[in-house]
């Protein structure tokens, strides 16, 4: 596992062995140099709401005292883009993250990690079907290579 500092948001994600990213930044340590619109109750974001960094990076979606909570859609500024619930400004629940580099996992989140059952998807059509704890492939699950991607794709 690799972890890769994003300059601009100076958050971690990590990158797996297949080459996939998580999301692991917490949305409360993102609250500089953004614009929300949306509603408030007492000065707080409260109700559905928009906000949106200066490096491009977009959440829409629900809030409660003053954080990310239900059903809400992150895009980071790299294009990946994460559609699912949140909970206390986490990935939490059931989501699905879209690589902008065609890979995709869709299943269930806890902390900001996959965690539960998930699919992962990559270009070379190879997928993972299984467990994960943490934000890592553990527990049981199939893992599909297309050899003959690897074999006879002469591009």
């Amino acid at each position: 596992m690799v972890k890769i500092k994003n300059e601009s948001l100076g958050i971690l994600r990590k990158k797996d062995e297949f080459g996939s990213e998580k999301p692991l930044q917490n949305l409360s340590k993102m609250n500089e140099n953004f614009e929300y619109k949306g509603h408030k109750v007492d000065g707080m974001k409260q109700g559905f709401g928009l906000q949106k960094w200066k490096d491009g990076a977009l959440y829409r979606g629900y809030f409660s005292q003053n954080k990310a909570n239900g059903y809400g859609v992150f895009k980071h500024h790299d294009g990946d883009l994460y559609r699912g619930e949140f909970f206390k400004d986490r990935a939490c629940g059931y989501g699905i993250y879209e690589h902008s580099n065609g890979a995709l996992y869709q299943g269930n989140w806890m902390d900001d990690c996959q965690n539960g059952i998930g699919e992962e998807s990559w270009n070379d059509e190879s997928h993972y079907i299984g467990e994960y704890y943490r934000g890592k492939k553990q527990g049981i699950g199939n893992l599909l290579f297309i050899i003959y991607y690897l074999l006879f794709n002469k591009s």
